[in-house]
Formats: structure tokens, C-alpha cells, sequence
């Protein structure tokens, strides 16, 4: 919005699991977006925003457990601390 100050940049990511993550952080680049690819479940708390590229949803699931993101995952998109929000494993 223009005349809105923001305390910080929006920190906006894009999965880097597979499909196309390359055109999708490209084309941000293009809108003058500054975004980066993620592949590790430290990247998340620093985020405002995830894209997650289409693509096969079993195979970016097995992707996800390979390299540990499941659970990162989830918690990043449920936070503990919003109702409903299941309980930690």
C-alpha cells in the first residue's frame, strides 16, 4: 500500500522441494520482489510468506520427510499458539 511503513521487509520464500521454484522466484523478481529458496526447516521462522510450487503432492510429500520438513512445516503454517492448533508430537 502506498504511504505504509513496515517495521521490516516482508521475508518471502519459495519451496525448493521441486517443480518450478526457479520460475516462481524469477517471476517475484520481476515484480520487484525479493524472495529465496528455502530447503531447510531453520529458513522458516524468518518468513512471512511461503510459496510452494505445484507439482505431485505425493512426491513433495516424500521430499518433505526425506529432508525433514513435515513437522517443520506444519507448525509453520498452524502456529502452537493459534486455537485449534494440534498439539506438539
Amino acid at each position: 500500500m502506498p504511504g505504509v511503513r513496515h517495521e521490516r521487509e516482508f521475508a518471502l520464500a519459495c519451496w525448493r522441494c521441486r517443480g518450478a521454484f526457479r520460475e516462481h522466484i524469477n517471476m517475484l523478481a520481476r515484480l520487484g520482489v525479493d524472495a529465496v529458496e528455502v530447503r531447510l526447516a531453520e529458513q522458516l521462522p524468518e518468513l512471512d510468506g511461503l510459496i510452494i510450487p505445484g507439482g505431485e503432492s505425493t512426491s513433495m510429500g516424500l521430499v518433505a520427510e526425506r529432508w525433514g520438513l513435515v513437522k517443520p512445516l506444519r507448525n509453520w503454517f498452524i502456529p502452537a499458539d493459534r486455537p485449534g492448533a494440534p498439539a506438539p508430537a
